[in-house]
C-alpha cells in the first residue's frame, strides 16, 4: 500500500478538458470601447456644432439689438434737440406776447 502511495505521489497527472471555448471577453470589451468612443466623439462634434450655431445666432441678435439701440439713442438725441429748440422758441414767443401786452397796457394808460 505504501508502495502504491509513493507511486501515485510521484506520478504527474495531466487533465485536458475538451469544452467549447467561450466568447473572447477581451475582444468584446475592445469592440464596445471602440463603439463607445465613436459615439462619444460624434456626440462631442454634434454638441460643438450646436454650441457654435447657437453662439452665432446670439451674437447676431446682440449685433442687431446694439444697432437698434444706437439708432434709438440717436433718434432720442435728435428729438431732445428739437424739443429744446421748440422750448427756446416758445420762451421767445411768450416774451413777445408779454412785451405786446405790456405796450398795450401802457398805451391804454396814456390815452
Amino acid at each position: 500500500m505504501n508502495l502504491m502511495k509513493s507511486r501515485v505521489a510521484n506520478e504527474q497527472v495531466s487533465v485536458e478538458v475538451d469544452a467549447a471555448h467561450g466568447p473572447d471577453l477581451g475582444a468584446i470589451m475592445a469592440e464596445l470601447r471602440v463603439q463607445y468612443e465613436g459615439i462619444a466623439r460624434k456626440n462631442k462634434e454634434e454638441s460643438e456644432t450646436w454650441y457654435l450655431n447657437k453662439l452665432e445666432a446670439v451674437q447676431s441678435e446682440v449685433k442687431g439689438n446694439t444697432e437698434a439701440l444706437r439708432s434709438a439713442q440717436s433718434e432720442l438725441s435728435e428729438r431732445r434737440r428739437f424739443l429744446q429748440a421748440l422750448e427756446v422758441e416758445l420762451d421767445s414767443l411768450r416774451k413777445q406776447v408779454q412785451y405786446c401786452t405790456d405796450r398795450q397796457e401802457v398805451g391804454t394808460v396814456l390815452h
